[in-house]
Order: C-alpha cells, then sequence, then structure tokens
C-alpha cells in the first residue's frame, strides 16, 4: 500500500472520528445545561449550541473528507514530497484548531449564560474563558480554508530571508 493511500485512508478516519465525537458529546452538553440551576430551564441554549457542533462538525468532516479526495487525485503514486504538502499539513493544523477550541466552546457559552454577574470581575472571567478557544478557532479557520494563501506567504517570506 503507497504512503498516499495511507494518508487518505487515515483522513477519512480522522473525518469519522470528527463526527463521531461531535454526536457523542451532545449529552454532555445538555447535561452541563441541566446542572445550572439558575437558568431558565427552556431547551433553547442547548438546541443553539447543539445544532451549532453539529453544523460545525459537519463541514469539518467534509473538509477531511476532500483532503483526503485531494491526497489522492495531487499527489503522485510515489512516496516523494510535493510543494503542496505543506497545504495539507496547514489545513491538518487548522482543523485540529477548530476540533480544540470547538471542544472548549460550548462549556463556556453554557457558563456565560448562567452566570450572575456580581461584579465586573465575574465579566472579566467569563470573558477570558471566551477569549482563548475563540482566537484559537479563528486561527484554526484561516489555516483550514485559506492554506494555499498562507503557504503562499510562508513562501515569500522564506525566500527574502525571513
Amino acid at each position: 500500500m503507497s504512503g498516499k493511500l495511507i494518508s487518505a485512508i487515515c483522513f477519512k478516519l480522522f473525518a469519522i472520528y470528527f463526527i463521531v465525537m461531535a454526536v457523542v458529546s451532545i449529552p454532555s452538553i445538555w447535561g452541563l445545561y441541566a446542572t445550572f440551576p439558575d437558568l431558565d430551564k427552556t431547551p433553547t441554549l442547548p438546541a443553539i449550541v447543539t445544532a451549532i457542533t453539529l453544523i460545525v462538525a459537519w463541514l469539518m468532516t467534509r473538509k477531511l473528507w476532500s483532503l483526503s479526495n485531494s491526497v489522492i487525485e495531487q499527489f503522485p503514486d510515489t512516496d516523494s514530497p510535493k510543494p503542496d504538502l505543506e497545504e495539507v499539513l496547514l489545513s491538518v493544523l487548522g482543523v485540529f484548531f477548530i476540533v480544540s477550541a470547538i471542544s472548549q466552546l460550548p462549556t463556556s457559552f453554557i457558563g456565560i449564560w448562567s452566570g450572575t454577574y456580581v461584579s465586573v470581575q465575574d465579566v472579566a472571567i467569563y470573558v477570558t474563558y471566551l477569549i482563548g478557544p475563540s482566537v484559537e478557532l479563528i486561527a484554526g479557520i484561516l489555516l483550514a480554508f485559506r492554506a494555499s494563501g498562507i503557504s503562499y506567504f510562508l513562501t515569500k517570506l522564506r525566500r527574502a530571508g525571513v
């Protein structure tokens, strides 16, 4: 079995794993919501968080699946590296950042929604919980969907001697 087939199979397995983990995380979103006694018990917030989680998981699964197909189409049968490998690696890194951020955001949103804001410090704590995953999500989206532009920019920087 060639290296490109192994890579394609790994991408497809990761895509399947990603969508399964998103579906498995849904009960924890609802369970976390149920643990806050101060919340109005309408299911709007966990339904929105669940929908967003599933939509983003589906989009990321499609991106991984297309990466798998592009590995099969673009790379030759030999194991020699190709310049487009950097784009693939940047896309995979972006998907990793997105998965990592998405796993933290539902907890942060439900925590903020349920909070009773006593002081400015409480609000500041909730904002700091959101900053890290939000920046990671934005970086992941840029890496996953703009990998070719970032690869081109990095190539220009390398040529300039930076």
